[in-house]
């Protein structure tokens, strides 16, 4: 199995991983709440504690590998994935609605340091997150769409 065929047999292990780690890292929170804040957002308080207490992806339209490196014994992951958010800010009670694309890499083992062939990436998908390492994620064209 080469590089590329990896890439498109867990293309769905990497979107949920994304997913997830949008949903629930702090950093990801933090940068959502911070372009929240300089986009001046109805109902974001900047000034509240903790950026944001809970998001909850509704919609994501695709995960789109851009590009992939190999880089040591690893390949590096370009990735973008356009998304809409329900998002609770701490302390106000308000939901709004958010949508954007979150960008960045990742890194996975090569074909050679990793048997991607005993492993069913089809299914629980989280059981598989710890090949994943080194996630770099920001956001571009994020939008308030609402509550």
């Amino acid at each position: 199995m080469n590089n590329e065929d990896i890439i498109e047999r867990i293309n769905d292990l990497l979107w949920d991983y994304v997913v997830n780690y949008v949903e629930t890292a702090d950093d990801a929170k933090t940068k959502l709440s911070d372009i929240a804040a300089e986009n001046n957002f109805p109902h974001y308080n900047p000034d509240c504690g903790k950026p944001i207490e809970k998001l909850v992806i509704q919609d994501s339209e695709d995960f789109t590998v851009i590009d992939y490196e190999i880089a040591e014994d690893n390949i590096v992951v370009s990735f973008e994935m356009i998304f809409i958010a329900l998002v609770t800010p701490n302390g106000d009670g308000e939901v709004y609605h958010i949508e954007g694309t979150a960008v960045g890499t990742l890194t996975v083992p090569s074909a050679e340091n990793f048997d991607y062939e005993k492993y069913d990436f089809d299914s629980h998908l989280s059981e598989h997150y710890d090949i994943i390492k080194n996630i770099d994620l920001n956001f571009e064209d994020v939008e308030y769409m609402g509550e």
